[in-house]
């Protein structure tokens, strides 16, 4: 029995650092100057400038490792075609600490490699679970009793043995189980795929034309010691403007 529980523990691999991971949303704080929106319960602000335009949306999507996020869109109002991507956008707070976001290919890379880790872990488990699928049942027994010549005797003693029924049920489980987890796993790498493709990505914005998606971030403990006035200052570098829009954060898990 403790292999077949090992087994499921390697296969599902419950210890799972995302699920303890802190989460933040951003609450836009606009200046004078800044346009403060709302669309169905969602604030975003934008930001005008001569050459460009920046709007920050105050959303949390859901990615496979639970980074806190929020959605940015630009504008190009110059005359020439710009480079913009994750590596533009940045978070400021207190003491001159900088948070970078995460770019696309790091995050693809990150959900490849947990794949792959959960295959093994898979094949682990089920080698494991196979095992201990052999229809090998223990057990103990006590006897007592009168002999032929009016003696008491007793004693107990142990056992084992193959019970083919027992094995057929155990390897039916096996299959079941490793069947499960296949399914899972195929599942997250579906859906976190499908998440990820919702992120900005380096690329070049013509004239007149816009980009935008999702940012995503790690967010750091010192977080943590923010009260919820706190102020961080997110800054979005395009072409030669700067953008500067205020908020504060609040956890959400």
């Amino acid at each position: 029995m403790k292999w077949v529980i090992l087994a499921i523990v390697l296969s599902l691999g419950i210890a799972s650092q995302a699920e303890s991971k802190a989460q933040y949303q951003i609450q836009i704080r606009p200046i004078d100057g800044q346009v403060e929106n709302w669309q169905n319960g969602i604030q975003y602000v934008d930001d005008i400038k001569s050459e460009s335009t920046v709007r920050i949306v105050g959303s949390q999507d859901i990615l496979p490792d639970k980074q806190s996020t929020f959605r940015v869109f630009v504008l190009n109002k110059s005359d020439k075609p710009i480079i913009f991507g994750p590596e533009n956008i940045s978070i400021e707070y207190s003491d001159d600490a900088i948070i970078q976001m995460d770019t696309y290919e790091d995050l693809i890379s990150k959900l490849r490699r947990d794949i792959k880790r959960r295959q093994t872990l898979s094949i682990l488990g089920q080698a494991f679970s196979t095992q201990a699928a052999n229809g090998h049942t223990t057990g103990s027994f006590d006897y007592s009793g009168t002999t032929a010549y009016g003696g008491h005797v007793s004693g107990s003693g142990t056992y084992s043995g193959y019970d083919a029924a027992l094995a057929r049920q155990q390897q039916q489980a096996v299959q079941e189980q490793s069947a499960a987890v296949n399914r899972a796993i195929q599942a997250r790498q579906l859906n976190g795929s499908q998440a990820l493709d919702s992120l900005i990505r380096r690329t070049t914005v013509q004239p007149g034309a816009s980009t935008g998606g999702v940012v995503a971030y790690e967010a750091p403990s010192s977080f943590k010691r923010l009260t919820d006035s706190a102020l961080i200052t997110i800054v979005v570098a395009v072409g030669g403007e700067e953008h500067k829009i205020t908020a504060t954060i609040s956890q959400i898990r």
